[in-house]
């Protein structure tokens, strides 16, 4: 074997993560798109409520489940892969594909029989039609579940297998036959186009990635072969799944909450929360997956490495997320015009959007801060401190919502669920502290600055944003407009944030001039003298 060079290797990571990144900003913004005709053709409306709650059911059966085997898949078969085992991980993959394909089928035949009795548990204030056209778009969606699962197991196998173009493609296949199915159909089959487009888009998911297995050699066996492998994947699932599970819990149980409010409250939260989420799926998770490797390898040196690591990566995440959060809570209603309101999507509908989006926005910073804590935990091994954290999380929301929706409404669902991460948060932080992982005075000393930054950035971007308006009304104003009047305003707030955490001497600044714009420097004056030498 040849081994390649470090500078080769380098290429070849950043080429990978090219890959990934394209295929998460393709797909992020296909869900857009998506998420733009759905507003336009359905609006927020009743039938968009009973779409989303029916959509939940599919998702509560394979979303946890399907991450868990991508990460068990990526962890079994490559170390099948680099012990040239491949007769076994074969057969290991026909039994693996096997058990879920089976396990699937049965428990989406399980939930269409039940479908009833699951939807008044998940919207128990909907009665009559809606929760007969529920249950009747809950039917329609749930047998895609099998082929989620599938997905997130191929997915897994062919990271294993270093293919990451595959998979990337799963999300702008599924946004691509939903976007399809509802352009031709949604005018004559109304809001079943849009879950019959959903259910076509999942099961896609799994085939898109089909050429790719064979490509590498997997085949499809009618094998269930219940070894050593099996019991070992079987073990790693459940703490995996646990903790991917319960990040998706919060927003089921906004929506129960929200089934008891007023026509178009589920609608206004989905749509708030997809703005909030698009951020954190391409700047923090990029981040993390950066931070990640490196917190690893300094578990295995000294102490005091890993806690400057661990420092040094909260303060920069949070350097990031900081001014994400303050442009979503200052742009909340330009923001959601812009993206949704056509069609359907009328003003009244951006006026609730926008207050979820903005609620939501406060726990933008907690969340980054939490994601971060818990790769510290996990490059120590330690699985279960987050896991068990994260329930607390879940609880937290649950009383936080019964404490604030009858005063704020569907609002207060959402500073429910962002208050509930903060508390989170906080009580990972200090048991973190407690194992010394990083110490909480220097980062006290790190996030006031960047969070007096980022109120400085809020308040100037706010009356450039309420000049503007007053000039020019930008909710009467087009698409284009509202565009370029935000681009305009977020350029000259990121330009104070920069100047202001420069000023107050913030950690994630010193960090990025030293690392970057000082070496950066330092190679341009070579090449210039070197240029001039020769001349």
């Amino acid at each position: 074997m040849i081994w390649e060079s470090k500078s080769h290797m380098s290429i070849k990571v950043l080429r990978l993560t090219g890959i990934v990144f394209l295929g998460t900003v393709a797909g992020k913004t296909l869900g857009f798109l998506r998420e733009m005709f759905i507003a336009a053709l359905y609006g927020a409306s009743h039938n968009t409520d009973a779409y989303l709650v029916a959509f939940t059911v599919p998702t509560l059966i394979s979303a946890g489940l399907s991450a868990a085997l991508t990460t068990v898949a990526v962890t079994l078969f490559a170390d099948n892969r680099q012990t040239g085992i491949r007769e076994k991980s074969g057969t290991f993959f026909s039994s693996l594909n096997n058990i879920v394909l089976v396990f699937g089928t049965a428990v989406s035949l399980l939930c269409v029989a039940i479908a009833p009795l699951i939807i008044r548990i998940l919207a128990p204030g909907f009665q009559g039609d809606a929760l007969s056209t529920t249950t009747f778009l809950a039917r329609i969606m749930i047998p895609m579940s099998t082929f989620l699962l599938l997905a997130g197991l191929y997915s897994g196998v062919l990271n294993a297998e270093g293919n990451f173009s595959a998979p990337a493609l799963k999300s702008i296949s599924y946004n691509l036959c939903i976007i399809a199915f509802i352009v031709v159909a949604g005018q004559h089959l109304g809001i079943e186009a849009l879950a019959i487009g959903t259910m076509i888009g999942g099961i896609s998911q799994a085939i898109i990635q089909i050429p790719a297995l064979f490509k590498k050699g997997y085949r499809f066996k009618p094998v269930i072969r219940i070894d050593s492998g099996i019991l070992t994947a079987i073990r790693m699932l459940l703490p995996i799944l646990i903790g991917v599970a319960v990040s998706q819990v919060n927003q089921i149980i906004d929506r129960m909450f929200a089934s008891t409010l007023t026509e178009g409250s589920i609608a206004a939260l989905s749509f708030g929360y997809r703005i909030f989420d698009l951020p954190g799926g391409l700047f923090i998770n990029s981040i993390l997956t950066v931070a990640y490797p490196s917190l690893v390898r300094t578990t295995t040196s000294e102490q005091g490495d890993f806690r400057k690591a661990m420092s040094r990566s909260i303060s920069i995440i949070s350097f990031v997320a900081t001014p994400l959060a303050i442009s979503m809570i200052t742009f909340r209603e330009p923001l959601v015009r812009a993206i949704y309101m056509r069609g359907a999507f009328e003003e009244s509908a951006v006026g609730t959007t926008a207050i979820a989006l903005a609620f939501y926005a406060v726990g933008f910073l907690p969340l980054a801060i939490n994601d971060m804590l818990k790769r510290g935990f996990w490059a120590n091994k330690d699985t279960k401190t987050p896991v068990l954290v994260s329930i607390g999380a879940v609880l937290f929301n649950i009383l936080f919502n019964a404490l604030l929706i009858g005063r704020m409404g569907h609002g207060g669902l959402a500073l429910g669920t962002s208050l509930s991460m903060l508390l989170a948060t906080v009580l990972l932080g200090e048991i973190a502290h407690r194992k010394e992982y990083f110490s909480w005075t220097e980062l006290q000393v790190s996030l006031f600055k960047t969070i007096v930054a980022g109120g400085v950035m809020g308040v100037g971007m706010a009356l450039m944003l309420w000049l503007v308006d007053s000039i020019i009304p930008l909710h009467a104003a087009g698409f284009l407009l509202n565009i370029l009047s935000l681009v305009i305003i977020g350029a000259i707030g990121l330009g104070i944030y920069y100047f202001t955490s420069r000023l107050l001497k913030t950690e994630a600044v010193r960090y990025f001039h030293n690392n970057v714009i000082d070496p950066f420097r330092i190679k341009l004056r070579q090449l210039v003298s070197h240029r001039q030498s020769n001349t």
